[in-house]
C-alpha cells in the first residue's frame, strides 16, 4: 500500500482489515475525559469469523473490556456477513491518545481546557485510486461532553455527531462544546427559615396583624393596656368610695329626724 492510500481515519486499520465491508466507530467522552469507545466492523462471509474468538483474533491490539459476534445482514449486504463488536473503556485523556496512536487513528487536538471540550483529525492527503478490496464504506461518530458550540458533522443526532467516509477521501474532523468544570460544584441554595409565629389558617385578622408588629410597637402597646386597666380600677374604686359616703349621710340625717 502506497503512500496515497493512506485513508481517513482508518490508515491502519485497512492493513489489519483488508476485506471488510463496513468500519463503524463510536467514541463517547464524560466531563473528566473518562469515556467509552466502541467499534463496529463487519466482514464477508468469505473471512469466517463465525464467532467471538475470531473477533478477537482480529482486531488483538488492545485488551478490549468486552467483544461480541454476531451475524450480520441488511438491504446493502444481502449475503450477509460477520459483525465483531469492540468496547473499551478509558479513564482520562491521555489513554484517548495513547488508544488511537495503537488502533493509528488520526488525532490533532484533544483537549478540556477552560470549560471548552476540543477534538480535531483532519488529513489532506488524499488518495488517486481506489482499490475495491478494501473497506467500502465507515462512520466516525463522537460524543462530546456538554453542550455543542461548533462542529462539520455530516450528521447529528441529539449529541452524536457523525463523519461519513467512503474511498480514500480527504477528510476533517472538527467538533467542540461547551462542559463545566469537573472540579467544579454547584452552589447550595440556603432554606429561608419561616418565622415561628406565622400565621395559621385559623388565626383571626387582629392576630395576624399583631404577629408582623415590631418589638417597640407591641411593647408600647402592652403598657397602653396596663394604664387602661390602671385607671379603670382606680376609676372603679373612686366609685364605691363616693357611694358609700353617700349611703352613710343619708343614713345619719333620716336618725336625726327621727
Amino acid at each position: 500500500m502506497n503512500s496515497k492510500k493512506t485513508w481517513a481515519i482508518w490508515a491502519v486499520f485497512l492493513i489489519l482489515l483488508t476485506g471488510c465491508k463496513e468500519i463503524h466507530g463510536v467514541i463517547s467522552f464524560k466531563k473528566n475525559g473518562s469515556g467509552i469507545l466502541s467499534l463496529k466492523i463487519v466482514y464477508p462471509e468469505s473471512l469466517e469469523i463465525k464467532d467471538v474468538e475470531g473477533c478477537r483474533k482480529s482486531l488483538s491490539s488492545i485488551e478490549w473490556n468486552n467483544v461480541s459476534y454476531e451475524g450480520f445482514h441488511s438491504m446493502n449486504n444481502p449475503s450477509g456477513g460477520d459483525q465483531c463488536t469492540y468496547t473499551y473503556s478509558f479513564n482520562d485523556l491521555d489513554e484517548v491518545e495513547k488508544l488511537h496512536e495503537v488502533l493509528g487513528l488520526k488525532l490533532n487536538k484533544l483537549s478540556i481546557n477552560n470549560d471548552e471540550f476540543k477534538y480535531e483529525s483532519t488529513d489532506n492527503t488524499c488518495a488517486d485510486d481506489f482499490d475495491p478490496n478494501l473497506t467500502k464504506s465507515a462512520t466516525w461518530s463522537v460524543k462530546p461532553p456538554g453542550d455543542i458550540s461548533s462542529h462539520n458533522a455530516d450528521k447529528v443526532i441529539g449529541n452524536k455527531l457523525t463523519w461519513n467516509i467512503s474511498g480514500f477521501d480527504c477528510y476533517s474532523i472538527s467538533v467542540a462544546s461547551v462542559v463545566a468544570s469537573p472540579l467544579e460544584r454547584v452552589p447550595e441554595i440556603p432554606v429561608t427559615q419561616l418565622p415561628d409565629n406565622t400565621a395559621s389558617t385559623d388565626q383571626s385578622p387582629n392576630d395576624v396583624i399583631s404577629s408582623t408588629n415590631s418589638p417597640n410597637e407591641r411593647n408600647e402597646k402592652q403598657s397602653l393596656d396596663q394604664s387602661v386597666a390602671l385607671w379603670t380600677a382606680v376609676g372603679a374604686s373612686v366609685a364605691t368610695i363616693i357611694a358609700t359616703v353617700i349611703a352613710y349621710v343619708t343614713y345619719r340625717d333620716s336618725k336625726k329626724k327621727k
